[in-house]
């Protein structure tokens, strides 16, 4: 399966936002046992970057 993860569930998880860090943090962890494909769009990478750094 593939899916486009969106910028939040990956905020969700760095930010540890409640109540939606325990979600996306299944997301994720099936994307790096590599049991489903996970992408984001390019400008994700610049997006979650300002986020976190301002």
């Amino acid at each position: 399966m593939k899916i486009v993860i969106d910028n939040n569930v990956v905020l969700d998880v760095f930010q540890n936002r409640e109540p939606f860090v325990g979600a996306s943090s299944k997301v994720l962890r099936l994307v790096e046992t590599r049991r489903i494909k996970g992408f984001v769009t390019a400008n994700s990478f610049t997006d979650i970057y300002y986020v976190l750094h301002r």
